[in-house]
């Protein structure tokens, strides 16, 4: 991807548990794998206990500053400066839980330092009989509102990859929020913005 900071331009996974039904779980797992989806063995029916599965999803929370460069953040600290996350499933599942910048220091070296804004949400979304739900809501400043889409969370189709775009500019009741010309943190994407629910097909 152009201008991504090396090492930053990978999605993240997390690891979401659901409960289901067996046998309709069953039945659209083999529709949506095919032949490549056996029986369930007696060792994957004794690991979901309580009727429970694990589904895998992959979310990439990007940055971008006034200068060009990207970077996706791999910890609830936004700024990396490149380093890769010691677990990375971890980290997944950390930052869909919890508050994240609007702005941040950008990872780039140039003088003088600059703020990244959170432009783009990527999620690719589990092989699996799941919807994934997107409810994102930004708050920009302490003395703003809260943003979101003025619809109803977004639903998501299994196996796909999405990207949505934040938008640049916020503007409320006081006016445009201005962007400040120092490197800061500041505003914030508020948590469990991204959820996994399983609705069978059938």
């Amino acid at each position: 991807m152009p201008n991504f900071k090396n090492g930053t331009q990978f999605l993240l996974p997390v690891d979401v548990f659901v409960t289901v039904d067996p046998e309709k779980w069953d039945i659209d797992m083999k529709e949506i794998m095919g032949d490549s989806y056996g029986v369930r063995s007696k060792r994957s029916i004794k690991m979901s206990k309580g009727n429970r599965e694990k589904v895998k999803l992959f979310v990439g929370f990007e940055y971008e500053c006034p200068r060009g460069h990207r970077f996706m953040i791999q910890n609830t600290h936004a700024n990396t400066r490149g380093k890769v996350a010691s677990n990375s499933k971890e980290s997944g599942s950390a930052l869909i839980r919890s508050d994240l910048p609007l702005w941040t220091k950008c990872t780039c070296r140039r003088m003088p330092e600059v703020s990244a804004q959170l432009m783009r949400l990527h999620v690719v979304t589990p092989k699996a009989p799941v919807t994934v739900i997107l409810n994102p809501r930004v708050q920009p400043t302490s003395k703003e509102p809260i943003y979101h889409t003025g619809e109803a969370p977004i639903h998501l189709e299994w196996a796909r990859y999405y990207i949505l775009r934040f938008p640049y500019i916020y503007a409320g009741p006081h006016g445009t929020v201005q962007r400040s010309h120092e490197a800061t943190i500041s505003g914030k994407l508020l948590a469990n913005c991204v959820e996994v629910q399983y609705i069978p097909m059938h």
